[in-house]
């Protein structure tokens, strides 16, 4: 865990529908069950528009690799 502890973060609009698309692809492509029912928590957390704790750490990571791999950008734009 990182010394700055994520809070709650509120997600709406289009930041929402990318946090959505980008960790329900992730987790279609896991094969580690454990890791898959954690993207299964983030992903309901991110329909319900807030996310904390280790579901926004997930996220992080989530969002991270989608911007290292270049998908954001191709998928959603600069």
């Amino acid at each position: 865990m990182t010394e700055l502890q994520l809070q709650g973060i509120e997600l709406t609009g289009e930041a929402r529908e990318v946090a959505l698309a980008e960790a329900q692809t992730v987790q279609s492509l896991a094969q580690d069950e454990t890791m898959r029912a954690r993207l299964a928590e983030l992903v309901s957390a991110v329909d319900g528009g807030s996310v904390d704790g280790e579901a926004a750490e997930l996220l992080e990571s989530v969002l991270e690799l989608g911007l290292q791999t270049g998908r954001v950008r191709a998928y959603y734009g600069p």
